[in-house]
């Protein structure tokens, strides 16, 4: 009967572990693109095209689609992917881009 508990435990232990791990893992890339195209690529072009849709043609594309994804999910992005893989959006936070 103990031995059973222990088992169980051990098994909500590890599961929680593998979901922990992979979440972090998805923090950190998303932190990482974050610092390198998030803030890099896009916040000098939030000024020229400061809304998703508009008229004007986005000045670079990311170099990453799945690096915008992660962006959206961790820091909550709304951006829009246009044709020819541009990609252009406003944050909902405009702190995370040092803007005031």
């Amino acid at each position: 009967m103990m031995f059973n508990r222990l088992m169980f435990l051990m098994i909500v232990i590890y599961t929680h572990n593998l979901v922990t791990s992979n979440t972090r893992d998805d923090e950190l890339a998303a932190d990482n693109c974050f610092r390198t195209e998030c803030r890099h690529t896009f916040v000098k072009r939030l000024a020229v095209i400061p809304l998703c849709g508009t008229d004007e043609k986005p000045y670079q594309s990311w170099r990453s689609i799945s690096c915008a994804y992660r962006c959206k999910k961790r820091y909550n992005i709304r951006f829009q992917v246009l044709h020819r893989g541009y990609c252009v959006g406003k944050p909902t936070a405009p702190e995370y881009w040092g803007i005031t």
